[in-house]
């Protein structure tokens, strides 16, 4: 083995505070390597790179060498400067996500944080789409980019995070633009593999309805997947044990068809990424609130009961996926995933359903609220529809569309809105005994007979009262 020889590098850099920065050098016949900082040994930089994660102001001008050895010698390479610039701008958000399961969102931002100011309670505010706030009750630092906000308990709902006050990790403490916003988004796991469905095996053409979220399916069956029958023994190799027998045939045909539904509590988006896995024999359509998703294994066209899968999937179906589909039918409260698995043949000796689903809600940064002393306007008066429904001769359900923005950008604000009701009025609606409802959407049973002393022959009066 010859000696080392050096044929580049290491070269000098700039890089902004906060930012990383890695040396190469370019050489031949070296065995081992250490790099140095100002000609003093780095512990534990033995590699032919060496990067630095976050570069602070400390190393502005500092030289990096590394030494290259064999066993013919030493050779140690020329210095490289690093320059480091200033950093002169704030950290920004960049985006926030709901877990309910652990009752926390994490808020991710653009640069390491100042850890004081980045777990001060006092520099988050969490609302939901009806302006309520959301309590608060810890802010953890992790990686020092993002910062988890901890409220047990929290419901799945569309959620502002406004943010103020907190600074980077720079020399200069940049702080972020006062009341900076952004809309967290939502991971959901819908069921798995093995989760519980409700089915109708009854050979019965149910139409179209089954496919809206408010179809009542209390009367249907329900069971863990994967769910099944077969026309003798089950093969040992399926992808997922039989754990729920239906109905093969009626005694004198096989069903065309079998209905499922699985229903899961989400929030209204603009859109969403609905991501599953399928093992599925014959063939499929998938339904998101009676919105069709996916077709598997299924004809082009209109489907129907009796409409014939246009694949055969074997003894043995495989799973198929991961799908991912962008929904944009996600509503406030119940969501229901519908499938009809349709056969192959009216004489098929097998019939398998088993589905894996998950929801993506991806977060929304607000566009930057404004500078230079810039205020908000007064919240002007906008008016939401109210819609009325009956539920029941003695009960109905109040809900009204998102509370409106009721200022001009970039500040964006909601009306925060109570509903409230009178059975009796004076100079319109201006004068009589209203009393308050709240606030939640949609209010149901708010007039049952328990809250009603004389619910006979009582006319009924609404309003929204606006609190800000």
């Amino acid at each position: 083995m010859g000696s080392v020889v050096i044929t580049g590098g290491p070269a000098d850099q700039t890089v902004m505070e906060g930012q990383p920065v890695t040396f190469t050098v370019m050489q031949a016949g070296g065995a081992t390597f250490q790099w140095k900082r100002n000609g003093t040994n780095i512990p534990g930089e033995t590699n032919y790179v060496f990067r630095i994660p976050t570069v602070t102001q400390a190393y502005n001008t500092n030289l990096f060498s590394v030494a290259i050895a064999n066993t013919n010698g030493t050779v140690t390479s020329t210095n490289a400067t690093l320059f480091v610039l200033p950093d002169t701008v704030g950290p920004q958000l960049v985006g926030a996500v709901l877990n309910t399961a652990s009752g926390n969102i994490t808020v991710s931002f653009s640069e390491p944080l100042n850890a004081a100011s980045a777990q001060t309670l006092a520099n988050y505010r969490v609302t939901n789409t009806l302006g309520q706030v959301r309590s608060i009750t810890s802010a953890t630092l992790v990686n020092q980019t993002n910062v988890v906000l901890a409220s047990p308990g929290i419901p799945a709902a569309r959620y502002t995070i406004v943010v103020s006050n907190v600074r980077d990790a720079s020399t200069g403490n940049n702080v972020i633009r006062t009341n900076s916003a952004v809309v967290a988004g939502y991971d959901l796991d819908i069921v798995s593999m093995g989760g519980n469905w409700k089915y109708n095996d009854s050979d019965t053409d149910l139409g179209t309805d089954w496919r809206s979220a408010g179809y009542s399916d209390a009367d249907w069956a329900s069971g863990p997947a994967l769910l099944g029958a077969k026309r003798g023994t089950v093969p040992a190799n399926m992808p997922e044990p039989l754990r729920t027998t239906i109905t093969l045939s009626n005694n004198t045909a096989d069903i065309p068809a079998v209905y499922f539904r699985t229903a899961f509590t989400a929030f209204k988006a603009p859109s969403a990424e609905l991501t599953f896995s399928t093992l599925v024999d014959d063939g499929a359509v998938i339904y998101l609130n009676g919105v069709e998703v996916r077709r598997i294994g299924m004809p082009v066209g209109t489907i129907n009961f009796t409409t014939l899968a246009s694949r055969t999937a074997g003894d043995t179906p495989a799973l198929e996926g991961p799908f991912t589909d962008i929904v944009t039918n996600l509503v406030d409260g119940v969501n229901v995933i519908e499938v009809e698995v349709h056969q192959a043949a009216l004489d098929s000796s097998d019939i398998y359903w088993a589905g894996q689903f998950a929801i993506s809600i991806k977060p929304v940064v607000l566009p930057p609220p404004p500078t230079n002393g810039t205020t908000c306007s007064a919240i002007a008066w906008a008016y939401p529809q109210l819609k009325i429904a009956s539920l029941t001769t003695n009960s109905v359900r109040l809900s009204w569309s998102e509370n409106p923005i009721t200022n001009a950008a970039p500040c964006n604000q909601r009306a925060v809105l109570t509903v409230q009701y009178a059975t009796t009025l004076t100079n319109g609606a201006t004068s009589g005994n209203w009393v308050d409802l709240g606030t939640n959407n949609p209010m149901t049973n708010v007039f049952s007979t328990t809250n009603l002393s004389n619910p006979t022959n009582i006319a009924r009066f609404f309003r929204f009262k606006k609190a800000n």
